[in-house]
């Protein structure tokens, strides 16, 4: 069955609201039942029955169908803002019999930066799975969090409009947008030292480190016949790959008040960071990170590989309001032992403000300062990016 996460059945929770041809009916139906009651005429009595039928068919069949049927949602736990993001919905009647028609699923209290998403289903038989795809985009970066799906319907005749709410909790960690980088900020700091070690995969094709002994699973390629001819065993080329280059990001995330610019200026930054951190995972450097938030500092040791980059970007989603922990908290809890080796970069709103940089220099391979004057020459910020300040708080 397709689908992560399944929908919790919840039969008793459902309820009925009037839609405006329902209430007009009823008024209709009130007067007819009002003439016939003073006129005693039959026909008048057969076509409020007929109505009182439609009303109650209308009952049993819309309650039939919204808790005959179960719903989930497929989604991604991560995206870019200003991306789109493909959401997937799932509606199954589980009964044997009766078909359910006009099925319509919506979310509830949706988070405010996310637009509108939901399915509809015309018909729906015994048996079957209905998939209907939406797509939306967040514009604000931040952790999001979808509770719950509402299944309703007005058919046959829609009169009135049954529904049923499905609690279903899923969590959209909003990375923030991406730009384009003007020019390379890493040139001239990539591989100055590119110390040999023994690669941990056998018989890697990258450099020459030296000759061992064959061992059972080697590559017969790599064996060196004229060395192995003279000790009388196998003898096999042993390759090396050089120390990979390796990023350091320090963010200043302090706010220096809540005004509108300073927010702006400082989520451009956080934008900056995050492509910085995109373009060197694809050069395939190793990337680390520090930040503060407003209770504590985050320090990420350099790694590769996508669950690094996921847990680099998460961070910088999820980056709060900070008006009170200054940079100088964030080197303070940043070990210089994560900066051997490394290019750090650090990015700050005011070169005052981020204080003096020996111990960082000292510590690091190579130091690069950006502030928003050097970001204007690096960096072309995405042209959907909003104009008012993130927060970075999902609902």
């Amino acid at each position: 069955m397709p689908g992560k996460i399944k929908s919790r059945r919840t039969k008793s929770h459902y309820d009925f609201s009037a839609t405006l041809a329902g209430v007009l009916y009823v008024a209709a139906l009130s007067l007819i039942a009002l003439a016939a009651i003073n006129t005693q005429r039959a026909l008048l009595f057969a076509i409020m029955g007929l109505m009182l039928g439609a009303l109650l068919l209308s009952v049993i069949v819309a309650r039939r169908s919204v808790l005959a049927v179960d719903v989930w949602r497929d989604m991604p736990e991560r995206a870019f803002a200003n991306r789109v993001v493909y959401l997937g919905y799932f509606l199954r009647h589980r009964r044997r019999r009766g078909t359910a028609m006009g099925l319509e699923l919506t979310e509830v209290s949706r988070p405010r930066p996310m637009e509108s998403a939901g399915a509809y289903c015309l018909w729906l038989r015994p048996g079957e799975v209905f998939k209907s795809g939406s797509r939306f985009a967040v514009r604000q970066r931040g952790r999001y969090e979808l509770r719950r799906l509402r299944l309703s319907t007005r058919f046959p005749f829609s009169l009135l409009k049954a529904q049923r709410d499905v609690r279903q909790l899923s969590s959209l960690v909003v990375w923030p947008a991406l730009g384009r980088l003007r020019r390379d900020p890493l040139a001239g700091g990539a591989a100055e030292i590119s110390d040999g070690a023994p690669s941990q995969v056998r018989s890697g094709a990258d450099e020459f480190f030296g000759l061992r002994e064959y061992r059972q699973g080697d590559n017969p390629r790599w064996i060196h016949w004229k060395r192995s001819a003279a000790t009388g065993a196998p003898v096999v080329r042993e390759m090396s790959k050089p120390r990979p280059d390796v990023l350091y990001v320090v963010l200043d995330t302090q706010l220096a008040d809540l005004s509108a610019g300073q927010r702006r200026l400082r989520e451009r930054l956080i934008r900056f960071a995050a492509t910085l951190i995109e373009y060197a995972f694809h050069r395939e450097y190793q990337v680390g990170l520090a930040v503060a938030y407003s209770d504590r500092s985050v320090s990420l040791p350099a790694g590769a590989g996508r669950g690094n980059r996921t847990a680099l970007l998460d961070v910088l989603a999820e980056i709060d309001q900070n008006t009170d922990r200054p940079f100088s908290a964030t080197l303070a809890a940043l070990p210089r032992w994560l900066l051997r080796h490394s290019h750090v970069v650090v990015i700050g709103a005011d070169r005052q403000r981020l204080g003096d940089l020996v111990a960082i220099r000292t510590a690091c391979r190579r130091l690069t300062v950006v502030t928003p004057d050097e970001v204007d020459g690096l960096f072309e910020d995405d042209p959907r990016a909003a104009t008012d300040a993130a927060g970075g708080e999902g609902t």
